[in-house]
């Protein structure tokens, strides 16, 4: 009978490579959000943002309002005021619209503008001619305009019905043969979707908030968890580590605790919806302090001695003597107060009551006011709001991963 007994080699190889494929997976499941939320925010609004067989974007066969380039040139077009040979092939759709939508499109032809009540009536109208099954099934129209156009013409009658999606989708290819120059031709990825929620939800202005909020935020923190930080590492008074101890348990009060007496005192203040109410109160923080406490405490006290016998005063040699070797635990801290900044939603949405001062987060909340659920837009708001953290861990991962580990040791 053979001898199935593994070796202890033979078992902590088996065992690392299960350990290994575990971890890989665990990895690879942890990027399916983001994966998520890339190529959802790249799909057309009539997309299917929670259906895993359409998870790729797909080519559609409707037309969307940020298909058309210029509103006022594609209507004139639409009511045959251009001169050209495809104008008796425009004539059959413009024939199949409702009365209602071609009052729309002289309207627009002729006074230049177009509201978005307009433009979602043209879209809707055109959505049902173009995926109307009688239209291009029969055989003279299509004929003709398969001539004009030079797109094959649908299937036949005849064809089961799962040969549908193929004249929807050459029904899309003769509307932008048709429209050549005013309508993007039928496309899988839509980019554009990025630049609808930076231009019509006042994004650009949300965007630079936080870049400023979160930029005095960082700045602020570092500087004032620092200059505390060195005072109970360094300094020797009466009382320091209790008042230290003391200091520590505000962490253990929650957030919401704290929130109605700080709004009060800065309504008091006349500090409501001003940039001083978004900034000032979260520039002190705990945690910061104690993480650098613990990072100051691990330099050589004869630095600081040999400062001060050249003269240096106590900020003296906080300035020229902590600080510069300070740099991996100060990025960790700005990393971290930048994230927590950039992503925060409560504290800004309460404070901050006109629309120029919000943020990104509070911003990106009015969408669904806005569009409703419309889950391409929304997540390509999610995906700009994310960019700026990845880049600022990414650039600065080895002084957050240095600054973590040292700070934690001590000797």
């Amino acid at each position: 009978m053979a001898d199935f007994t593994m070796t202890s080699t033979a078992r902590r190889r088996a065992a690392n490579a299960l350990s290994y494929i575990v971890l890989s997976v665990v990895g690879v499941s942890m990027l399916i959000p983001l994966a998520w939320m890339v190529l959802t925010s790249l799909k057309t609004s009539d997309a299917s943002a929670l259906d895993l067989s359409q998870a790729v974007p797909q080519t559609s066969p409707r037309i969307v309002d940020s298909d058309v380039r210029d509103w006022p040139r594609f209507c004139a077009a639409l009511t045959g005021r251009e001169d050209t040979a495809q104008n008796e092939a425009r004539g059959k759709i413009r024939e199949l619209l409702p009365e209602p939508v071609r009052a729309i499109l002289d309207k627009v032809a002729q006074t230049g503008s177009s509201s978005l009540m307009d433009r979602a009536m043209v879209v809707s109208g055109l959505n049902r001619v173009i995926q109307h099954e009688q239209l291009w099934l029969d055989p003279d129209m299509t004929a003709q305009l398969s001539d004009a156009t030079g797109v094959s013409p649908g299937p036949s009658a005849g064809e089961p019905d799962e040969a549908q999606p193929t004249y929807l989708h050459r029904n899309r290819a003769i509307l932008d043969a048709l429209f050549t120059g005013h309508v993007t031709a039928a496309h899988r990825f839509h980019v554009e979707n990025y630049r609808t929620v930076l231009t019509e939800n006042k994004l650009i202005r949300a965007l630079l908030n936080s870049f400023f909020i979160t930029a005095l935020i960082t700045a602020g923190q570092v500087f004032t968890s620092s200059l505390a930080a060195f005072a109970f590492a360094r300094l020797h008074f009466a009382g320091r580590d209790r008042i230290f101890l003391m200091y520590l348990g505000t962490l253990m009060v929650p957030v919401a605790v704290t929130m109605v007496p700080t709004f009060i005192l800065l309504r008091e203040l006349g500090w409501i919806d001003t940039y001083a109410a978004l900034t000032i109160p979260v520039m002190f923080s705990a945690y910061g302090t104690f993480m650098l406490r613990q990072f100051f405490m691990t330099l050589p006290a004869s630095l600081e001695e040999a400062a001060i016998l050249d003269g240096c005063s106590a900020f003296g040699v906080y300035r020229h003597v902590v600080l510069p070797l300070s740099k991996p635990a100060l990025t960790a801290l700005a990393i971290i107060t930048f994230m927590g900044s950039w992503r925060s939603f409560m504290w800004p949405l309460i404070v901050s009551h006109s629309e120029w001062l919000q943020p990104l987060p509070v911003a990106l909340a009015g969408f669904r006011d806005l569009y409703g659920v419309e889950w391409p837009l929304m997540m390509a708001g999610s995906v700009i709001m994310i960019v700026p953290m990845l880049v600022v861990f990414v650039v600065g991962q080895r002084y957050f991963v240095s600054g973590i580990t040292v700070g934690a040791l001590k000797g």
